[in-house]
């Protein structure tokens, strides 16, 4: 499978029917310190939360580990990719909602969302944009309707200690 975007190329040579490996060839060498984290945080949290291996070389970032885990982490780079093509900031909670999307995607056995492709609510200070599916489901009912009604659980009562 060979992904062609700009910037961008994955090779993805099989290992078995369970195990898989991706490579992933990044082509604009200042951007990538961003996509990796100050002491390579963004990717150590990656093989943190989906139990897979990344391994960083150059410009090559090679994930191995289980098929559907592979591809979860695939989709969590390529979207935290494109933001930074964007201009825009990549931190930890960027990271860790690229993770909810691409694990909820594959949960609900839809296609993963991109993160550049979610509805967004513009400010003077800047765009708000949602951080799970749920969020995104949201923010996109926000924007095709006048009015919406979300509904939650109420918080307990708390009793008051004098």
């Amino acid at each position: 499978m060979n992904i062609q975007t700009p910037g961008l190329r994955a090779a993805e040579p099989r290992q078995s029917s369970d195990q898989r490996s991706i490579t992933l060839q990044f082509h604009d060498n200042a951007l990538l310190p961003l996509l990796h984290g100050e002491h390579d945080r963004h990717l150590a949290r990656i093989e943190q939360v989906l139990g897979v291996r990344v391994a960083s070389r150059g410009n090559r970032i090679a994930i191995s580990g289980g098929a559907e885990r592979t591809e979860m982490a695939e989709a969590a780079l390529l979207a935290l990719w494109k933001r930074l093509e964007r201009g825009e900031h990549v931190g930890t909670a960027e990271v860790e909602a690229a993770l909810r999307f691409a694990e909820g995607g594959a949960a609900q056995g839809e296609p993963r969302l991109p993160l550049q492709d979610l509805p967004a609510i513009r400010t003077r200070k800047g765009a708000i944009a949602p951080r799970s599916a749920a969020q995104a489901a949201y923010i996109d009912m926000l924007s095709r309707s006048d009015m919406v009604l979300a509904l939650a659980r109420p918080a307990r009562a708390r009793p008051i200690w004098r």
